[in-house]
Parts: structure tokens; sequence; C-alpha cells
């Protein structure tokens, strides 16, 4: 499961739902995506968060094989921005699949 706060949150404040998935499904891999917290959340751009998003998925094995997403507030629009685009990308070639 990856999950990431919303606008103007940090990723510690998700700590707590981290720890509750964790104690409910015993083994499960939890990533809280620590991703532009606080007022970086507002500053930066769509195609930089999306990036970092992308990134940051990417560089973690224990995800290649897919995963179960939460996000809060606008997070979820950049995750469906970053899939959209990941669709067209691969049905092209033009990046590896992850």
């Amino acid at each position: 499961v990856v999950i990431m706060h919303g606008m103007n949150g940090h990723a510690s404040n998700l700590e707590h739902l981290k720890a509750t998935i964790e104690a409910k499904y015993p083994g499960i891999y939890v990533h809280n995506l620590n991703i532009s917290n606080g007022m970086k959340s507002v500053l930066h751009n769509m195609p930089y968060l999306m990036d970092k998003v992308v990134d940051t998925i990417r560089a973690d094995p224990k995800l290649k094989n897919g995963f179960n997403f939460y996000g809060e507030s606008q997070t979820k629009k950049i995750v469906v921005l970053c899939f959209v685009l990941f669709r067209k990308l691969l049905k092209t070639k033009s990046v590896p699949n992850f």
C-alpha cells in the first residue's frame, strides 16, 4: 500500500494510518511517501510532484508488481495523472514497465 499526505500535510501525519494498516494486516508492506511536506506541497508545481511520486514508487522494488494507493486531498489527482501518463507511455513502449 502506498499512502501520501495532502496539501500542506506531512508524511508524519500518516504514520498512524501506516501503523493501523500494518497492525490490521500483519506482513503487509506500507510505503508512506515522504514528498513535498508542508508548504512545499502547495508551492511545487504539478509536473514536479508527478515526477517525485513516479520516481519514488519506481525506486521501491517492493512495489514493482503493483500496489494499492491511498491519497489525501489533491494527491489523488496527482496519482491519477501519473498513471494516465504511464499507460500512454507503456502503450508506446517508451518507458519500462514498473
